[in-house]
């Protein structure tokens, strides 16, 4: 008597929860937590897959929806995530400010900001890389802001 074991192929993968994170902005790497496939097998049997499956595009950089091709043991699915245009700045209030004055800073687009300015021809650090995309700096050098 003989033991045969075969691996179960799936006959079929489909998305049974998407990713956490659906919205980008343009040159971000899609982050698949959260991602649960569902495989079907030829004997009827299904199981929900969170790993060793691959996917494409990896970095996004078509604005508007993309769409995501999920590949697992020769089969694939699609589901589709939300690509935004370029990162912006802005800042409150919007007119020039000088020393003592407060400005609000807000960075949109990417999952982390760094915020600096121009001095003398040298970049001025005023907060370091973070993923709070809005910086409060109220300037210390006489100048126009």
């Amino acid at each position: 008597m003989y033991a045969v074991w075969e691996k179960l192929i799936p006959s079929s993968i489909s998305v049974k929860s998407v990713p956490d994170k659906q919205t980008y902005y343009i040159g971000e790497n899609l982050d698949t937590t959260g991602l649960v496939l569902t495989a079907v097998y030829s004997d009827g049997s299904e199981e929900d897959i969170t790993e060793g499956f691959t996917f494409t595009p990896v970095e996004l950089v078509t604005v508007g929806t993309q769409e995501i091709t999920v590949s697992y043991e020769g089969k694939t699915t699609t589901f589709s995530v939300t690509v935004n245009d370029v990162y912006s700045l802005s800042a409150s209030p919007e007119s020039e400010q000088t020393m003592g004055k407060s400005i609000t800073l807000t960075a949109t687009g990417g999952s982390s900001y760094r915020f600096y300015y121009e001095q003398n021809g040298k970049w001025v650090n005023i907060r370091n890389y973070s993923a709070e995309n809005t910086c409060v700096w109220t300037p210390t050098v006489p100048k126009e802001y």
